[in-house]
């Protein structure tokens, strides 16, 4: 029996980032992809990014109504003494009705966390 090609979501979108990261990578060695994780409730959205390294100084966080964009730079030294400069970054699409002139942003032991609660609506 013949097996079928089934589309697989999220395994399709893991891929695709692996392809993007490694492309980006590519043209930007020093390019790095941190390790996030996004909870979306009823009352709010909450983003947790791995910022290794990373100093509260040197961290760009611009949120908009369709996305959050975080961006850090670190000077990295190798074994052989080489520096070089780690950029880190990373893009998250929010969903709508999000109020993100009340988001909370807070960097504490190398992980970044936003918090960006839902509009009320009145009568609801």
């Amino acid at each position: 029996m013949a097996r079928k090609n089934l589309f697989i979501p999220f395994k399709e979108l893991d891929n695709l980032q692996r392809r993007i990261q490694r492309s980006i990578g590519a043209a930007f060695s020093s390019y790095k992809l941190p390790h996030s994780h996004v909870i979306h409730s009823a009352l709010k959205t909450t983003i947790e990014i791995r910022l290794p390294g990373a100093e509260k100084k040197n961290i760009s966080v611009d949120i908009s109504s369709s996305s959050v964009n975080v961006m850090t730079k670190k000077l990295e030294e190798s074994k052989n003494g080489v520096e070089s400069v780690i950029e880190y970054y990373r893009r998250i699409l929010l969903p709508q009705g999000l109020d993100v002139k009340k988001a909370q942003v807070n960097f504490r032991k190398e992980a970044l966390k936003i918090v960006i609660p839902r509009k009320i609506r009145n009568g609801h």
